[in-house]
């Protein structure tokens, strides 16, 4: 049923009076009823507003995400469920952390802790998060965003500078060259946790409670670090569990989602405290595998050719990285855990449909299970006319 409208109210208003009054109102009161009536639906409405918002703040599906006020008490309603339910709050932005490499011009003396570099790609500052002697032709130290250009705290995802990319010295310093090179990512630096990604969260918590030890906590444990999106436990022989984890793209400078050391450590860490895991299980946390299956489509015959072949490709990268695992007791149907060359060719097929044109015919992999910690996405993709 939908809520009345103003006028509806109002009307309503004006004609329970004419009702009680057992006549018509004068000409010149109806004015003053009317205004009395706008009033009064107006109230009506509001109080109606706040009882559906408020209705709506008890389910994490719609609860509100940003700060509001309540009888002068600040609250966000998302994450006061989130803490009930033994969520942690929304990830806050964080720091890159790199590796890069110095040119040692004269192997003598050090590069002290919290010397200043910039990267002209983003207007980032960094540190040296500790001093580094030169004592061979090259040097590898670890560094830290402080500032950034838009934020005095050097956070977010743009702090990460790509591997391969050349860092200079703010000042010059002895027996070095003052470009360095990055040459791997500890933690990459992440933007703060968005609405979705944290509302996910709350959901998986209410959907997959604990269990004392079942997968379910494996898979919240892991989750509860910044950064990781999928967590995927096994138990490889009785006592061992196996916890392969996925990471963001942003989190770990990988399109296809595979951690970094320093996020493997960081939930390795985070799992094994007395506090969580029980007692006898021994846990190894690993990255999980991306594997690419090719696809080639034969006799396709449509118009705009490059760019039905642009969605085709599109769409099945999109079904290949869906797939995952299958847990039992984790996972929900249906299984989302086989490639299949009847499913492949349905995902070509509804796209040259929808152009109205005609394919001749699909091959890819027959059948395949992805395996413990396996993930998909799309190969080569090739066209045959």
């Amino acid at each position: 049923m939908s809520d009345p409208t103003l006028t509806e109210l109002r009307d309503a208003f004006v004609a329970e009076v004419e009702s009680e009054l057992a006549t018509d109102i004068p000409l010149l009161p109806v004015a003053v009823t009317r205004v009395l009536g706008a009033m009064y639906a107006a109230g009506v409405t509001m109080i109606r507003k706040l009882g559906n918002w408020n209705l709506l703040q008890q389910f994490a599906e719609f609860a509100e995400f940003n700060e509001v006020t309540v009888n002068g008490k600040a609250i966000r309603p998302l994450v006061a469920l989130g803490n009930s339910w033994g969520v942690p709050p929304p990830y806050g932005a964080s720091r890159a952390v790199q590796t890069i490499e110095l040119t040692v011009t004269t192997q003598s003396g050090s590069i002290p802790a919290n010397t200043r570099l910039s990267f002209t790609g983003n207007s980032f500052v960094y540190v040296t998060r500790s001093s580094v002697t030169l004592n061979a032709s090259t040097v590898q130290v670890t560094i830290e965003s402080i500032s950034g250009p838009n934020n005095g705290l050097g956070t977010g995802a743009a702090s990460t500078i790509p591997i391969g990319s050349k860092i200079q010295f703010i000042s010059a310093q002895e027996n070095v060259a003052r470009d360095a090179v990055v040459v791997a990512t500890i933690s990459a630096g992440e933007d703060a946790e968005s609405e979705r990604s944290y509302r996910k969260r709350v959901l998986d918590k209410r959907r997959r409670p604990p269990q004392g030890g079942a997968h379910a906590d494996y898979f919240h444990w892991a989750l509860e670090n910044q950064g990781i999106v999928a967590a995927y436990p096994y138990n490889s022989y009785p006592g061992r569990i196996d916890v392969y984890i996925e990471a963001s793209e942003e989190s770990s400078g990988s399109a296809d989602g595979i951690p970094t050391s320093g996020q493997i450590a960081a939930v390795q860490a985070y799992i094994d405290q007395p506090t969580r895991k029980p007692a006898n299980d021994g846990v190894t946390v690993k990255a999980i595998t991306r594997t690419g299956f090719d696809v080639t489509v034969n006799g396709l015959v449509v118009e705009n050719a490059s760019v039905v072949e642009a969605r085709i490709e599109e769409a099945l990268d999109q079904h290949f990285r869906t797939r995952e695992p299958y847990i039992d007791g984790l996972s929900t149907p249906p299984r989302s855990d086989l490639i299949t060359q009847p499913t492949v060719s349905a995902v070509v097929l509804d796209v040259v449909q929808a152009y109205a044109g005609y394919v001749f015919s699909i091959n890819t992999v027959a059948y395949q299970k992805l395996e413990y910690g396996e993930k998909a996405k799309l190969g080569t993709i090739t066209f045959v006319a």
